[in-house]
Order: C-alpha cells, then structure tokens, then sequence
C-alpha cells in the first residue's frame, strides 16, 4: 500500500510542477513578477528551459523519494508546490 501511494504522489508532484510552471508564465504575461530568486533565475532561461527544469528536477527528486520510501518529504513538497499552484491561479484570476 505504501509503495502505491508513494507512487500516485510521484505521478501529483511532477503534475503539480508543470502546472505550477504554466501557472507562473500565465501570470508572468499579465505583468505579475517571480517572487522566488531561484524560479526568477530559471524562468529568466525562456519558457521551454524553464519547463525542462521544473519537470526534470521534480521528476529526479521524485525517484530518490520514491526509491528510498520517504512519504512524509513527498507529501510535504507535493503540498507546497500545490499551494504555490493555488497562489499563482489566484495571481491568474485577479490580474
């Protein structure tokens, strides 16, 4: 059971991520601004680069979690990149 649910959070944290990354760039079009340092770096490579980066680096962190059976840190990031998520649809909506 645990191993399946490790996997059904995989599968939701690399969504959540390309969400989030399409979410930013949505809100980055109407003038909004990148609030974190690291992602403004990133997004500042262009939108393909930036769309790599924010699934392919998910997606290797997802497989060490996975591998190694850590639930709690996998539930713990999906939930922080899903608030992002909820905060640039809000970004989105009111802009």
């Amino acid at each position: 059971m645990k191993r399946k649910t490790l996997l059904i959070l995989a599968v939701v944290f690399t969504l959540v991520n390309a969400t989030d990354i399409l979410l930013t760039w949505s809100v980055l079009s109407k003038g909004g601004v990148e609030a974190n340092p690291i992602m403004a770096y990133v997004i500042e490579v262009g939108f393909w680069r930036s769309l790599v980066w924010k699934i392919a680096l998910p997606a290797l962190m997802t497989f060490l979690l996975v591998r190694y059976r850590k639930l709690a840190i996998l539930t713990t990031v999906t939930v922080v990149v899903s608030i992002a998520c909820i905060w640039n649809f809000i970004g989105l909506v009111i802009a």
